[in-house]
């Protein structure tokens, strides 16, 4: 017999070449296999008329191909199949983009069942449905058929049935790590159950309450870590860092700018925390160009004023120099007690200096004020008097930290955290995710930043879009093209190859860069900052320069293939320009003219809001976005299961585990899950 743990080829049906298809999808054992889960269903039972679909319908359609053709876009070159589905009813239009192989599976005349969503683009059409060839048992047996996450050289079918004969071939399949008490209190089904309703279902409502406790499952160990971290904080003592009104009022007066209400709030709060001798443990979230830094900026002075130091971690040496020259800018009077330390740098008051030198100004408590990236994480560090951590864009950490803290909490003072995020996270999302933690929300924006204006184009705009690209790079100004998103990492690489490879041959005068998440780390870091230094007009880029990055010049962006993006990263995306003091525009093409009709996309051409935008993408997508593992560092394997509802009950269940058992000794697996998100500097 099976066991989970047996590899995958042990399986009599999988040879090397299946073998290594299923390497690709993350299977290598068996226990892989049976959590590599469907994310979407087919009723084969609930078939419709064509002629009765409407639009926003999950439908199920059955008919006869009457016309299909494959083709490439002129421009971008990616392919789509284009087909006509037809019944007694009516028809529809099927549309697959960047699967050319769709149009040698069908033929004219072949007869299908097709599922997904009606959209209307000048009429009715699914855009990249899920079909089965009506001669397919799975259709005729009229049942519920899973769809998985699926990659090139192995087809939905064969999935499905080498997950039922792994199925039937293993001998013990899942430990339960929940009592009988909990499942009962809180009705949830047994591991075993939920699995096994997720690959062979009986009816819809089952895979709901089935998914529920997989998602239970997902977010337990960060919802236990983040209890068990707050227990922590509440027993520990922290630096007091008194409040000085009139310096404040010093500060606030040799800024060239009056802060925003939200600003004011966020920075009052977080000195009344630092003042309680117990650790602050906020998050300061703010729309990109809130002004969070200004905020922390405060926050590090009042802590330098009463002789502790502050360390301002950032995720990449271009943020990092970004960081240190707003505070040498805001912060004059105290220029020589900030310094900037990175893998290439060692700065004080904006002179490269010795490391050895650096290193005995921050040890003996010279400088206040700590800048860096993961340098500041290396063990020749040695800090002072640690008073206040502030983390960008946190989730970006992991490595190392735990060292750091053990070693900064000197005479058993835990320092203040802060961490700052771009990402607008609903409030009532944040609390039930993030527990006790404290929020500050930047809601308002400062009076001097220019709203960009953002232009949802058709192609025949594409001219228009160039010319103002054209004008701006002669005025001086650069420019962000971003290109599709696409699933696999070889085909997203060849895709802005061939977009970089087409504009040089479009603006063979100016100067072009090209940046992608193949490269390594240290090639990123050198085209990012060629393109700050303005050695490049235009950058060619993936998502990769979607967090942070501060390009004044920067006043186009132009995004390719917008439908295939969730609300909150165009937003990201767009915050990338509309830093500086010119005008700046977004311009977004879709890789059909069709989808210039997505409601989506039309919401945010009108709403700059990222807090708006954010609450409209959980409506629409879920929570698969917001926690997947780019945006959020959580790593949760089934973001998409997530619920608000399984957060909370999440939340109560691991309360409930550590009133009885506060150590987790009777719940090692529990134990060791949550040990991981312990090891982060702030649980969020």
């Amino acid at each position: 017999m099976l066991t989970l743990n047996t590899k995958i080829e042990r399986l009599s049906s999988v040879g090397p070449a299946l073998k290594k298809t299923l390497n690709k999808l993350g299977i290598f054992y068996i226990l892989d296999l049976f959590y590599h889960l469907p994310f979407r269903y087919i009723d084969f039972s609930q078939k419709i008329p064509i002629g009765e679909t409407e639009v926003g319908q999950l439908v199920t359609l059955e008919g006869q191909i009457i016309d299909i053709k494959a083709r490439r876009s002129f421009r971008s070159r990616l392919a789509f199949t284009e087909a006509t589905l037809e019944d007694s009813s009516g028809e529809i239009r099927l549309m697959w983009f960047n699967q050319p192989y769709i149009a040698k599976q069908l033929t004219e005349g072949s007869r299908i069942i097709v599922a997904g969503k009606v959209e209307f683009y000048r009429q009715n059409q699914l855009t990249n449905p899920y079909f089965e060839i009506l001669s397919d048992d799975a259709v005729a047996s009229g049942k519920i058929l899973p769809v998985y996450p699926l990659t090139s050289g192995i087809t939905n079918l064969r999935l499905a049935k080498l997950i039922k004969i792994a199925w039937e071939g293993t001998e013990k399949k899942f430990t339960e790590f929940l009592s009988k008490e909990v499942l009962s209190k809180f009705k949830l089904l047994p591991i075993e159950k939920a699995i096994t309703t997720l690959h062979f279902p009986e009816n819809t409502q089952a895979i709901n309450s089935a998914r529920f406790r997989v998602a239970i499952d997902d977010v337990l160990p960060q919802q236990l870590a983040a209890q068990i971290k707050q227990k922590q904080l509440e027993n520990s003592s922290s630096p007091k860092i008194a409040t000085d009104i009139e310096y404040v009022k010093k500060q606030l007066s040799l800024l060239p700018f009056d802060l925003t209400n939200s600003q004011k709030r966020a920075t009052w709060d977080i000195l009344q925390d630092l003042e309680t001798g117990k650790p602050m443990n906020r998050l300061l979230e703010g729309d990109v160009g809130s002004g969070k830094t200004i905020v922390a900026i405060l926050a590090s002075l009042m802590t330098a004023k009463s002789n502790y130091q502050t360390v301002v971690l950032a995720p990449t040496e271009i943020l990092a120099q970004q960081h240190y020259e707003s505070f040498r800018k805001f912060a004059k009077d105290h220029d020589s007690e900030i310094g900037l330390l990175t893998k290439s740098f060692s700065t004080i008051e904006g002179e490269q200096v010795s490391k050895a030198k650096f290193l005995t100004q921050v040890a003996n408590n010279k400088i206040k004020i700590l800048i860096g990236t993961h340098a500041v994480l290396s063990g020749s560090v040695e800090l002072g008097d640690l008073g206040l951590i502030i983390i960008d864009e946190q989730h970006r950490f992991g490595v190392g930290q735990r060292a750091f803290l053990s070693k900064a909490h000197q005479q058993d003072l835990v320092p203040h955290f802060l961490s700052m995020s771009a990402t607008p996270i609903p409030r009532t999302l944040a609390l039930s995710l993030f527990g006790s933690l404290k929020i500050s929300q930047l809601k308002s924006m400062p009076k001097n930043r220019l709203p960009i204006t953002t232009k949802l184009c058709s192609e025949s705009e594409r001219k228009i879009a160039y010319q103002k690209i054209s004008s701006e790079i002669t005025a001086g100004r650069q420019v962000f093209i971003i290109t599709p998103k696409v699933e696999e990492s070889e085909s997203e690489t060849k895709s802005v190859k061939a977009e970089f490879d087409r504009l040089k041959k479009l603006f063979p005068n100016f100067r072009i860069g090209l940046i992608y998440g193949g490269l390594k780390s240290a090639e990123k870091e050198q085209v990012m900052n060629d393109f700050a230094a303005h050695k490049f007009d235009i950058l060619v880029a993936t998502t990769v320069i979607e967090i942070g990055i501060d390009i004044p010049n920067a006043t186009v962006i132009l995004i390719e293939g917008a439908e295939n993006f969730g609300l909150a990263q165009l937003h990201q995306l767009r915050g990338r320009v509309g830093r500086g003091e010119h005008p700046s525009y977004c311009y977004l093409f879709t890789t059909n003219d069709n989808h210039t009709e997505s409601e989506r996309l039309k919401v945010f051409e009108k709403i700059s809001d990222g807090f708006i935008l954010a609450e409209h993408d959980l409506e629409q997508r879920g929570y698969g976005d917001l926690f997947g593992e780019n945006q959020s560092g959580f790593n949760f394997k089934f973001p998409k299961f997530i619920t608000l509802e399984a957060l909370k009950t999440a939340n109560q269940i691991a309360g409930e585990i550590l009133s009885n058992d506060e150590n987790l000794a009777n719940h090692q697996h529990l134990k060791s899950l949550s040990t991981s998100y312990l090891e982060t500097l702030h649980i969020e």
